[in-house]
């Protein structure tokens, strides 16, 4: 196991590079206000697997719309409206090139109402940025085509979590009411009532997502495929992944703990506790070979899955 220190907040959004020497990670910085305290993505760091030093720090507006495109070099993010702010840069879909550490405007959406975008997802061909709007008359799916920056039909439901499977047919949403939703397009494919606050895709087609003490799988479009067990005292959870293979998944959960599941059998194979705080996100390497989770005040840790 390693453990590094980085100048991160709340670790989310890990992500390992291609070759599985670095990871990537996006923090949640501390916002203080006349009235509110909120945590809200605002930076970007890449740390080294073997050394666990810093190679890269990267800050951008603070946002809670924020994804990795999928080679690493880019960073795109929704400015979130800031309580009591005269600057409003909400609205607009911005890009951060790692490469070099510049943001530009790539599209200037209808204002956004409230508070704007709240979650996003990439399509796998990168091509797709699907974005919970916030509404007060209930969220909104939104997904625009970034080469051309033209905005498809929206999906009006109240979802707030996204996830697009792994080769672009579906895309899952979450919402707060406990429903599980699954589009091809715009045509609804299947939803379940189930509690949720995290969603994964697995290479082969397998949906899995939970809440609190419980985790389901399903198969969109297959009858009678939803599994369900819990998951012990895993806490809050937000982090959730597939193994490349698909046979194993890694949750994380505000308990401090991390647990490795088979998605299969529907039962717990392992648990890890690494005095990291609350567990924001977890990942796997390319290879599937280690595993990768997020904590607070900037805390990664490194472990091989045997």
């Amino acid at each position: 196991m390693r453990h590094f220190k980085t100048p991160a907040g709340e670790v989310h959004s890990l992500r390992f590079a291609p070759d599985g020497r670095s990871v990537y990670l996006i923090s949640a910085e501390r916002h203080i206000g006349p009235e509110w305290v909120c945590m809200r993505p605002q930076r970007v760091c890449r740390v080294d697997v073997a050394s666990g030093a810093v190679t890269g720090d990267w800050l951008f507006k603070p946002s809670d719309a924020v994804t990795f495109s999928h080679d690493l070099r880019s960073v795109y993010f929704v400015p979130t409206q800031e309580p009591y702010s005269q600057h409003f840069n909400y609205g607009y879909l911005y890009l951060l090139d790692l490469d070099s550490g510049i943001a530009r405007r790539l599209y200037r959406a209808d204002e956004f109402d409230d508070t704007g975008a709240v979650q996003c997802a990439l399509s796998p061909d990168g091509r797709v940025l699907a974005l919970v709007e916030y509404r007060r008359s209930g969220n909104v799916i939104r997904r625009f085509d970034l080469p051309t920056l033209t905005e498809s039909e929206p999906i009006y439901q109240d979802a707030v979590w996204l996830a697009y499977s792994r080769d672009g047919r579906w895309l899952a949403a979450g919402g707060y009411g406990d429903r599980v939703w699954a589009w091809a397009g715009t045509d609804l494919v299947d939803e379940w009532s189930e509690p949720v606050t995290a969603l994964a895709w697995s290479a082969d087609g397998l949906l899995a997502w939970g809440k609190q003490d419980r985790l389901a799988v399903a198969r969109p479009g297959a009858a009678s495929s939803l599994r369900t067990w819990g998951v012990g005292d895993i806490g809050h959870f937000m982090g959730l992944v597939f193994s490349p293979d698909s046979r194993r998944v890694l949750i994380g959960g505000y308990s401090g703990i991390c647990a490795l599941h088979d998605p299969l059998a529907g039962c717990e194979i392992a648990t890890f506790e690494w005095g990291i705080g609350k567990i924001h996100s977890v990942a796997f390497s390319p290879d599937g070979l280690t595993c990768a989770a997020g904590g607070e005040n900037g805390q990664v840790v490194v472990w091989d899955v045997e």
